[in-house]
């Protein structure tokens, strides 16, 4: 049900395995900088001073991360530069509905059931920070990409 930009469909894409290598190489280690980054918040949400001790709290953030970070990916991916025109498209409202699970589920009554909790509230300004600053590195990843794929070999 998506559509792809009119610039998308006027040629044939170029798969440059090298280039391609390169961006999954530093989307992995970006991922993995925003996971640690996560993992320390969960830790001190946790762990420190004033904390719950509570594991559940722990299973609930990384949880809620996964699916916001994995929602955020797809957006941001499908709008690089040869994104969606505008409007809503398929992958943006998939994308709403996957943070809205990551975020609802540990809150509703099913997340007691599958051990989870619901989250302080100091987290989700502490993961919003780790998100914008995700976004920001991956955009800038994806744009150097673009200007290297452009440059003549």
């Amino acid at each position: 049900y998506d559509r792809p930009h009119p610039a998308a469909l006027r040629r044939p894409a170029v798969l440059r395995p090298r280039g391609l290598l390169r961006f999954i190489t530093g989307f992995g280690a970006l991922n993995a900088l925003a996971d640690l980054a996560t993992f320390a918040l969960l830790a001190l949400a946790v762990y420190g001073p004033g904390s719950t001790d509570d594991e559940a709290v722990f299973h609930s953030g990384w949880f809620t991360e996964n699916l916001l970070t994995q929602a955020l990916v797809m957006v941001l991916l499908h709008t690089g530069r040869r994104g969606a025109t505008g409007g809503p498209s398929a992958v943006g409202c998939a994308a709403a509905v996957l943070g809205a699970v990551g975020v609802l589920l540990p809150l509703s009554p099913l997340g007691p059931l599958l051990g989870m909790t619901a989250l302080p509230l100091t987290y989700y300004a502490e993961l919003a920070a780790v998100l914008t600053l995700y976004a920001v590195a991956l955009a800038a990843a994806m744009r150097r990409c673009e200007r290297r794929q452009r440059l003549p070999r």
